[in-house]
């Protein structure tokens, strides 16, 4: 979208998309529904088919489902990673780790004579 850069103000094109964006918003889940294909959701705000794709997130969280779930069947679907979870993951393989080095450690204690 441009807008002014010198007054910070959003021109009417600006301004249009913007709208087309929110009502798009609204009405994706009825038109999908229909069976409209994203492309036909895009043509039907007139928006571009990239700025239909980069809403679906907020889309799906709108609406509570899952963005796999808007994109259409046997399509890619947008893989994301969880941070935490591979944080955790990784935590857990520390744990298991510490784990085993401690058992070793205190089988090796208890089989020494003193």
């Amino acid at each position: 979208m441009k807008s002014e850069k010198n007054t910070g103000t959003l021109t009417k094109e600006d301004i249009g998309v913007k709208e087309r964006i929110l009502k798009m918003k609204e009405g994706f889940i009825p038109c999908k529904e229909k069976g409209m294909s994203i492309a036909d959701i895009s043509e039907e705000f007139d928006l571009s088919l990239s700025t239909v794709y980069k809403n679906l997130d907020e889309i799906a969280i709108e609406n509570g489902v899952s963005r796999d779930e808007l994109l259409p069947r046997g399509s890619y679907t947008h893989k994301t990673t969880n941070q935490n979870e591979i944080l955790l993951k990784k935590a857990i393989d520390n744990l298991k780790e510490i784990h085993a080095i401690l058992e070793k450690l205190l089988n090796d204690c208890s089989t020494e004579t003193i």
